[in-house]
């Protein structure tokens, strides 16, 4: 999430707030958004993740 900053993004997260409880609803578009990182770098995508953290 952090990595590309989803929870910010409006077209992929959708925060919903109820007293002092946050949680988050991801989009489709968040879910093809990934699968298409992953389809560009198969070998590498999980290293890039980890080695940005």
């Amino acid at each position: 999430m952090d990595f590309y900053n989803i929870k910010q993004n409006s077209k992929y997260a959708y925060q919903h707030v109820i007293g002092k409880q946050h949680s988050y609803t991801y989009s489709q578009q968040f879910v093809e958004f990934i699968v298409r990182q992953i389809e560009n770098n198969p070998t590498t995508f999980v290293q890039s993740l980890k080695a940005k953290k």
